[in-house]
């Protein structure tokens, strides 16, 4: 007897995942789409100068410049309120973004130090935006990462009325006319 997908309980839809290729190929289109759409939401206000490649196949990597250093904080501090994504790092990001300006003056050239303490300065502003550029692609690298059973309700919501299973395969409900 045949079953629509979305007539299956959990048990059942991962005993099926564990037979059926083309429903595990669906989630995990499921999974990549739902990331792309994620970190395309995440990355929406990066400044342009950064550069960045984000992907759940190849090496990711945010790599920001020193004079985008400022923008890049704004930013940060921009994608804080909205998704809480610093709370680990938010004591850092809010010492960055008090200096930022101090920063920027500084290596505009209208501000003297030391070469000394411009040196400490720098590594101290190089390490901390390291240390949220790492944490952001860390994240963002998550999102491909997810593991397919996780996603499976969220999948078949989304397809469960368009196939019927026989407990092996999957039927496509929909007959196409081509003319």
């Amino acid at each position: 007897m045949k079953r629509l997908l979305n007539e299956l309980s959990l048990d059942e839809l991962k005993e099926l995942y564990k037979k059926n290729h083309f429903l595990q190929t669906q989630v995990e289109e499921y999974r990549d789409d739902t990331a792309n759409f994620w970190v395309s939401e995440y990355l929406e206000g990066i400044p342009k100068r950064v550069d960045y490649s984000i992907s759940g196949y190849s090496y990711s990597y945010i790599n920001v410049r020193e004079d985008d250093y400022r923008e890049f904080i704004i930013y940060c501090n921009v994608i804080d309120r909205v998704y809480e994504l610093f709370y680990e790092h938010r004591d850092l990001l809010d010492r960055l973004t008090a200096r930022s300006d101090v920063f920027e003056d500084i290596l505009n050239g209208y501000k003297d130090i030391r070469d000394d303490k411009w040196d400490l300065f720098l590594t101290w502003m190089r390490d901390g935006v390291k240390v949220l550029a790492d944490y952001l692609v860390g994240f963002l690298q998550c999102q491909y990462e997810t593991d397919p059973i996780e996603l499976l309700d969220c999948c078949i919501d989304n397809i469960g009325d368009e196939y019927e299973t026989d407990g092996e395969y999957i039927y496509e409900l929909k007959v196409r006319k081509y003319d």
